[in-house]
């Protein structure tokens, strides 16, 4: 996750750093002395418990519908729905096709258990069209009962806008 400089409590420059290794070359006749050094550095990341999930999520979001998952098994629909929500300013294009279509699977029984359409959208429409596959036939057929045809025709509709490279003409097959 990138780190602003605002977000830096305390940093040593590299000059100030001693390597725990170094190496060096001398003339070999078509190229100059060559010296490498290797140095250590570690970050401690801190965040407020309350914003742990959002956090997680941000770095992992296969983890955070895991998550997700369990509290809708556990009954706590109310801490699933608290939580999906929180995901919005994190939950952006995750990317299509085969490679992401098992992440697509993970999200869409969340998205069916969060019973919120709203929630169930925002987490569905980073996917692309692309993603979709026989096997997500049962899981769209769900939401669709869930959240009515109006919500399964933007859903899908929605997954056909410009993202990236591809245009809606790429899409067409």
């Amino acid at each position: 996750m990138p780190v602003t400089y605002a977000e830096v409590c305390a940093t040593t420059q590299n000059k100030d750093l001693t390597p725990y290794q170094s190496e060096y070359e001398g003339y070999m006749g078509n190229y100059g002395n060559t010296l490498d050094r290797w140095y250590r550095r570690a970050a401690v990341v801190l965040w407020p418990r309350q914003r742990s999930f959002t956090a997680r999520a941000e770095a992992g979001s296969q983890g955070a519908l895991r998550e997700l998952q369990g509290h809708l098994d556990a009954g706590d629909l109310d801490r699933a729905r608290t939580l999906a929500r929180s995901l919005a300013p994190v939950w952006k294009h995750h990317g299509s096709g085969e490679a992401i279509a098992a992440f697509f699977a993970a999200a869409l029984p969340v998205a069916v258990g969060v019973r919120d359409a709203d929630t169930a959208t925002m987490l569905l429409a980073p996917f692309g069209v692309e993603t979709l596959g026989e096997r997500h036939a049962r899981g769209l057929a769900a939401a669709a009962a869930r959240y009515g045809r109006t919500w399964a025709r933007e859903a899908v509709s929605s997954w056909f806008v410009t993202v990236g490279a591809y245009s809606g003409a790429d899409r067409a097959a």
